[in-house]
């Protein structure tokens, strides 16, 4: 795995969890 994609995932993940915290990571 990219270093780089990690750190993407890491920081947009925890973004959109954020973004919309009324819907849970069900569709995940």
């Amino acid at each position: 795995m990219d270093a780089k994609r990690v750190i993407v995932l890491g920081l947009f993940a925890p973004g959109i969890v954020v973004a919309q915290p009324a819907q849970p990571p069900e569709n995940a």
